[in-house]
């Protein structure tokens, strides 16, 4: 431990694992940007355009998923498809969305 603190101000484990639970519920509960994008095709394009974007981004991130679990790293550039450092994910949005 460290001599500067004094000991009730010295953070424990279980005070640790608290204040993580906290900061991880509070950003796993934060909608996301995928949450935004089938909002904003719901909105203007309808369900089943929003369904196939949900769809989209969920086989976006089983491939991403699967991808990194197999360490093939090169797996997120794809020639042609428009794509970031999320991998699969953006070309199969793309490609729902341009189907719907």
């Amino acid at each position: 431990m460290i001599d500067n603190f004094p000991e009730e101000a010295q953070m424990t484990t279980s005070h640790a694992l608290i204040a993580f639970l906290v900061a991880s519920s509070l950003l796993t509960i934060t909608p996301g940007l995928d949450t935004m994008l089938v909002l904003r095709t719901a909105a203007i394009g309808g369900q089943k355009r929003a369904m196939a974007a949900s769809l989209g981004i969920c086989l976006g991130l089983l491939t991403w998923g699967i991808c990194t679990s197999a360490d093939w790293a090169h797996c997120s550039t794809l020639h042609g498809l428009p794509t970031t450092s999320c991998g699969f994910q953006d070309p199969v949005i793309w490609f729902f969305s341009a189907i719907g």
